[in-house]
């Protein structure tokens, strides 16, 4: 017999009953949500670590070639997905095969218990010590969008004087970038750049960073431009012209993906940026600056924390971050620099910390794979 049905119980006092176990149901799933999060990302970055630290032990060779297998917890919670994969063996940068899909380090699903166990198979190879280099690396990020930084007379002095030097210049990186497009594995984004390329003028400047100008339709190319800062620069163009940013299509994924790093930085009581040098030590050169292919990803972090977070890239001029649709703009031309890379571990770790932009700009790029066609 059920509990409404009951003689003795009136109709009232099981309706009392039922919210009363509701509430209590609900704060039992919020306090299981909380604590799924927190095994789920704590197993993460266990095995997220050992795995960069044997990488950065051959690198300084210290060890040689490694296999990898999956094992299990070995108890009886253990589900049937993960038994299934327990044995596993790959190579150091394979990905384990499971029903969740291809995944480079456990945890393979929520919740899951799973670790890798390293074999050595190889003597460490020889390195030779290099001698340190000086660089500008610590200067802040500068490529950016722009509409008025300078008057358009300004622009036209600029190209009224471009010598040989200029011109090999712009050649020489352009000449770079369109060996990058011949690799690119991603078709739509390639057609995009190609389109945009072909619809814009590269001018050089002898300043630092790098800025597309949209009244003009000219890429302005700094000193430190490189053939990532040309696919950055393009993807401002390609904003511009499909209206990408403006569209508010990533607003609110931006936000949503910032909020999940300030609940979780909040769970284990320390700051953003300590939590991400402590799952990702591997692309820090100092506790608080990314290595230079990780540039985009301390970007689109200094924008959506308002200028907050300072990874050793941004944009730092005063209000820069202030100025409407400037962090959709920024973060949109981000992933264009990072796509037009081909660097897989910048996109696994891009993929990690900001989850929900990565899945809505491969909604996006699908649209315009859809309309190229």
């Amino acid at each position: 017999m059920q509990v409404a049905d009951h003689p003795k119980m009136k109709e009232q006092a099981a309706e009392k009953k039922a919210l009363e176990k509701a509430k209590q149901y609900a704060k039992n799933q919020k306090e299981y949500r909380a604590m799924t999060i927190a095994r789920t990302e704590l197993a993460g970055a266990y095995n997220a670590g050992e795995f960069y630290s044997i990488k950065q032990a051959q690198k300084d060779g210290l060890m040689g070639k490694v296999k990898k297998y999956a094992i299990s917890a070995g108890d009886g919670r253990v589900c049937k997905g993960c038994r299934e994969v327990e044995g596993q063996e790959a190579n150091q940068n394979e990905y384990f095969k499971t029903q969740w899909g291809d995944v480079l380090f456990p945890p393979f699903h929520t919740s899951c218990r799973c670790a890798v166990e390293y074999e050595e198979i190889s003597e460490p190879e020889e390195v030779t010590p290099k001698t340190p280099e000086m660089t500008n690396i610590d200067t802040q990020q500068n490529d950016s969008y722009s509409t008025s930084d300078e008057a358009d007379n300004f622009i036209d002095r600029i190209i009224g004087r471009i010598s040989g030097k200029d011109k090999e210049f712009v050649e020489s990186i352009l000449k770079e970038f369109d060996k990058g497009l011949e690799t690119m594995q991603n078709e739509t984004v390639k057609k995009l750049l190609i389109e945009a390329k072909n619809d814009v003028k590269f001018v050089r400047w002898n300043e630092k960073g790098s800025k597309f100008k949209e009244k003009s339709n000219i890429i302005l190319l700094g000193q430190d431009a490189t053939a990532s800062t040309i696919a950055h620069e393009l993807f401002h163009k390609i904003d511009h012209t499909y209206g990408v940013s403006r569209s508010g299509i990533l607003t609110s994924v931006i936000q949503e993906d910032y909020r999940n790093l300030q609940r979780t930085s909040k769970f284990y009581g320390i700051s953003i940026e300590n939590m991400l040098y402590l799952k990702y030590t591997h692309i820090f050169r100092k506790e608080n600056k990314v290595t230079e292919p990780y540039r985009g990803i301390s970007d689109i972090l200094h924008g959506m924390s308002k200028g907050k977070i300072f990874l050793g890239y941004g944009h730092t001029k005063k209000d820069y971050w202030k100025k409407p649709f400037r962090v959709e703009k920024e973060t949109w031309a981000q992933y264009g620099r990072m796509i037009y890379m081909q660097n897989e571990d910048v996109w696994i770790v891009t993929n990690s910390i900001f989850p929900n932009i990565t899945e809505q700009v491969n909604v996006i790029l699908k649209e315009f794979e859809r309309g190229l066609k």
